[in-house]
């Protein structure tokens, strides 16, 4: 059986004779295993582990400092248990994690509706009236039209569905009649953004603040023009009323001599010349 969902079969047809309203019951699958699994659980007998299971041992931790794990350790010697762990559950000898108990639930309650639908599928899934009649199942669960006669205010469950076959069902002309047209138009869905934090969004609301922010962006930078200009007219005022103390004021155009261009000397002639040398030592 497919996990997905419940499955339905519909029982094959019988003699039209045949008043047997059983034969006719809807087969569910889902039912007949959920009720065998839940009362198939009521023949367990409960059962659990011994409470004092490797509890018996004077297991103590060694502590910190040796290297070695702190789960408590089996004392003693002379045997090959002394010094291994005990008490956890991944020790060897160690008791058992989560041990089953005799108080968990072990029966399950099906509810008797449940219980008879299920045996009504049972027979159907047979489809064999001589194998059916041979177990004794006779009007026992009714009709779903009439009560039974062996249950108190019972009758069939009813077929949700008189033909279980959907593809002729919704390509039928009486089915096409009642649908409406296909909707082939498309909606989009737009994202709704804030005008608090969306420029493009607020100026769409209010064109306004686009141009009062343009006025202000160019009377700053006309405001920044005059200071400069005003900046400007006093630094030359300035300097104007001081002018240059201590210098003269440079007329016409003087070249500056050249590094090279230096006066040569004239040469000493006659007497000069003679009373410049110096006397031989």
């Amino acid at each position: 059986m497919s996990s997905e969902g419940p499955t339905f079969y519909q029982s094959p047809s019988l003699d039209p004779k045949d008043n047997e309203s059983w034969t006719q019951a809807r087969i569910r699958l889902d039912t007949v295993k959920f009720v065998h699994t839940n009362l198939h659980k009521n023949d367990r007998q409960p059962y659990t582990v011994s409470e004092l299971a490797d509890h018996q041992t004077s297991a103590e931790s060694w502590g910190t400092g040796r290297a070695v794990a702190r789960i408590p350790r089996v004392r003693g010697g002379g045997t090959h248990h002394s010094g291994q762990g005990g008490f956890g559950n991944m020790c060897r000898g160690g008791r058992m994690f989560a041990p089953a108990e005799t108080w968990r639930c072990w029966h399950r309650r099906v509810n008797t509706t449940q219980k008879r639908c299920a045996i009504c599928s049972a027979p159907t899934a047979s489809a064999l009236p001589v194998l059916v009649m041979s177990k004794g199942h006779h009007e026992l669960y009714g009709s779903w039209c009439k009560a039974a006669s062996l249950k108190s205010n019972y009758n069939l469950p009813m077929h949700k569905m008189l033909s279980t076959d959907l593809s002729r069902i919704l390509k039928s002309p009486e089915i096409q009649r009642a649908l409406r047209a296909p909707l082939k138009k498309t909606h989009r869905r737009v994202l709704k953004k804030k005008p608090l934090k969306n420029l493009r969004i607020t100026l769409k609301l209010n064109p306004y603040p686009k141009t009062m922010c343009r006025n202000t962006i160019l009377q700053q930078a006309k405001n920044h023009k005059i200071l400069m200009d005003k900046a400007a007219a006093a630094l030359e005022a300035k300097s104007d009323e001081k002018g240059i103390q201590g210098k003269k004021p440079v007329v016409g155009n003087k070249k500056k001599k050249a590094v090279g261009d230096k006066k040569l000397k004239k040469p000493v002639v006659g007497k000069k010349a003679a009373g410049t040398k110096k006397p031989a030592a």
